[in-house]
């Protein structure tokens, strides 16, 4: 029996799966957990690309569990909205993009982790970088940065459709106050539009925030893992070569879902009306009918921007540039200048996650 569904932390290669997967079953039926596969890049494309295929609703039974701010934020965020109401919600997430201070990766890992010593890579640097930088890029100040930082991975469930009663507490405890920290500054930066609209700009800037969270934590990760392989570190522009390539072949992110509206075929298969499918994206950036070589790490590879870890269609990230540049400068700054490092622990270890390859640790041990 085909389980398409798997703990990250209990598969030492799931990019091997994924392989059999497009040979063998592209588009599979799961019964046992009454979902659809798709693994290829043109199934996935297709799915992410058709307006049939819509974000899951939240679960009705977590809805009245949620406070009033939880609420606002699961109804305003642009990632978990359907057209027609998913224009105005990106449109302000465009809107905060435009009003963004330029930030420098390097500059904020000083910050986070001395000149020379050891450190957990992900606890001193992974979890926090890619949120500051967001915070930073709109004047928060220390304390209220601070705040966020504290209390943002409790929020980041609320992208869950269902919720078990420990994560919905931790929502509803940080929901407010996150909220209200982002009103207040935006209040400050002084966004023109009316009050729905700069409602709509505070909920998806909280919405930034979770969103950098995870995927942020596992570019860096996981960017940082391919660069100690290489023979020689990139230079330069290179840098940025190597995070889109990680986004390729090691998307932290590893798959998303949406729920058919409307019969849709994918690759020579009829997928019906409420099927719910699994998008595997970190499949699609290993189709060999794409990508070249595709179980290759490459710096030189002249397509990875056809990867799909950023996803495609009307729900793109359109954080893709902003996040590569901040690990792009965040590793020049920590591995370019000389600096020896050591990995203490080999074998990492993943989270217990589904949807996302997230290392838990990376023990590491670097010279100034």
């Amino acid at each position: 029996m085909i389980n398409t569904l798997f703990l990250q932390s209990e598969v030492a290669d799931p990019y091997a799966l994924y392989a059999e997967m497009r040979k063998n079953s592209p588009v599979c039926h799961d019964r046992e957990n009454g979902i659809w596969a798709v693994y290829t890049h043109a199934a996935c494309r297709q799915i992410l690309a058709s307006d049939m295929a819509r974000i899951p609703p939240q679960s009705p039974a977590s809805l009245p569990s949620m406070n009033a701010s939880a609420l606002t934020l699961a109804d305003g965020f642009a990632r978990l909205a359907n057209p027609p109401r998913h224009a105005a919600r990106r449109d302000a997430v465009m809107r905060l993009f435009a009003s963004m201070r330029p930030v420098d990766g390097g500059r904020l890992l000083a910050e986070l982790i001395p000149a020379s010593g050891e450190c957990d890579w992900v606890a001193a640097v992974a979890r926090k970088l890619p949120a500051l930088a967001v915070l930073r890029a709109f004047g928060f100040s220390d304390s209220d940065a601070a705040t966020v930082l504290d209390n943002i991975e409790r929020l980041t469930k609320i992208m869950l459709p269902n919720k078990t009663a420990q994560q919905m507490d931790g929502i509803n405890a940080v929901a407010e106050s996150i909220l209200a920290l982002c009103e207040r500054q935006l209040a400050r930066v002084r966004l023109d539009g009316g009050a729905q609209e700069r409602g709509l700009l505070a909920v998806n800037l909280v919405g930034l925030l979770v969103q950098s969270v995870d995927a942020g934590r596992g570019l860096l990760c996981n960017a940082l893992l391919q660069a100690l392989r290489l023979p020689a570190l990139p230079q330069g522009e290179g840098w940025q070569r190597l995070a889109v390539e990680t986004m390729r072949y090691d998307p932290p992110i590893q798959n998303t879902r949406r729920v058919l509206s409307a019969a849709v075929e994918a690759g020579g298969i009829a997928l019906p009306e409420g099927a719910v499918v699994l998008v595997v994206l970190a499949s699609a950036n290993r189709d060999e009918a794409v990508f070249a070589d595709a179980g290759s790490f490459s710096l030189q590879r002249g397509n990875n921007a056809d990867q799909l870890g950023f996803g495609a269609g009307a729900h793109a990230c359109p954080a893709h540039r902003f996040t590569a540049e901040l690990a792009a400068g965040a590793l020049a700054a920590f591995l370019g200048e000389g600096r020896r490092v050591e990995l203490l622990r080999p074998d990492i270890v993943y989270e217990p996650m589904v949807n996302a390859r997230l290392p838990r640790e990376i023990l590491l041990r670097y010279s100034s």
